[in-house]
């Protein structure tokens, strides 16, 4: 049997399979990259080096650069920054250069995981390599678990529909394999509108509960769920977060003030993330940043270390 005819039969089971049960997996929908600020609310500085650099890879690398070298390949970012070469650094210019290193961490993780999914290496991923990497399943193999009644294995076939349903969006072009661009939308889907619609399936099979398509404040906190594991604080941090999201203030979350919760593009990330650069270097307060400003605040744009002498002395350790 080929490998779309899997995708076909296996979907087509698999609905079939789930038509009566409700999905066990509570897990708070996808947020993006690393937290610009912990629990306790301390600044998260790889956050912005990695927006400035679009790659962790190159992150660790600025690490380990004296602050000259550091400074020296940061100046030759900035006059990448600077589109009009104009000596300025514009918040717009700055908003697209952090729009497209998120975009570029995104592809960075896809092709990191396409290495270790892609069994025969041949730049495509299927179905079945995924569900052996993942899973440790075949094809075949995940059928059956459509119609076992232990409640664990239902759960974990449930898990792999959604997945399956995922990547049927993401293969574009219905060749039953992701490419890298593709496995890009099927990671990373709050940056793709085409898979919205598939996402926001996902989260009400969550949430819920009473198939209406809408998700109110209970079924949003998941007390049903976790009647136990609530707290005052919690609840009132979910209760601000809830009418924050339900735009329209009628006490329920319809699929587009879902869209907004659960797929936060990056858009809105990279506006925050320019403007939070802006403020903290911008030492004439003009609204925009030239080199020697950025420089001078070259630790909040990039990682570095290691001094000349600190380098020295680690190199005879």
């Amino acid at each position: 049997m080929s490998n779309m005819s899997y995708l076909v039969l296996i979907s087509s089971l698999f609905v079939c399979g789930m038509c009566h049960q409700e999905s066990t997996d509570h897990a708070a929908p996808h947020k993006h990259g690393d937290s610009h600020y912990d629990s306790h609310g301390d600044h998260n500085s790889h956050f912005d080096h990695v927006a400035v650099l679009g790659s962790r890879k190159l992150d660790s690398k600025f690490e380990e650069m004296t602050v000259e070298e550091s400074k020296r390949q940061l100046g030759m970012l900035v006059d990448k920054m600077d589109v009009d070469q104009d000596g300025i650094v514009s918040l717009s210019e700055l908003r697209i250069w952090i729009l497209n290193s998120f975009r570029s961490i995104d592809r960075e993780e896809a092709i990191e995981q396409m290495v270790a999914h892609d069994l025969d290496h041949d730049g495509n991923l299927t179905w079945s390599e995924y569900t052996d990497r993942v899973y440790g399943y075949q094809p075949d193999e995940i059928i059956k678990l459509a119609y076992d009644t232990n409640p664990q294995v239902l759960a974990l076939s449930q898990m792999i529909a959604l997945d399956l349903e995922k990547f049927l969006a993401a293969d574009t072009n219905a060749d039953g394999t992701l490419d890298v661009a593709e496995y890009c939308t099927f990671l990373h889907p709050h940056d793709f509108t085409h898979m919205h619609a598939t996402e926001i399936r996902r989260v009400l099979r969550d949430y819920d509960k009473n198939h209406d398509d809408l998700i109110e404040l209970s079924e949003y906190m998941q007390e049903e769920d976790f009647p136990h594991e609530r707290n005052p604080e919690q609840d009132i941090i979910d209760q601000e977060n809830f009418n924050d999201y339900d735009r329209n203030m009628n006490g329920f979350l319809d699929a587009d003030e879902i869209r907004y919760w659960a797929l936060p593009n990056h858009n809105e990330a990279a506006e925050d993330e320019a403007l939070h650069l802006i403020q903290e270097t911008d030492l004439d307060r003009d609204g925009a940043l030239n080199k020697g400003e950025i420089l001078t605040n070259h630790q909040m744009w990039v990682g570095s270390e290691v001094t000349d002498y600190g380098r020295a002395l680690r190199d005879e350790l």
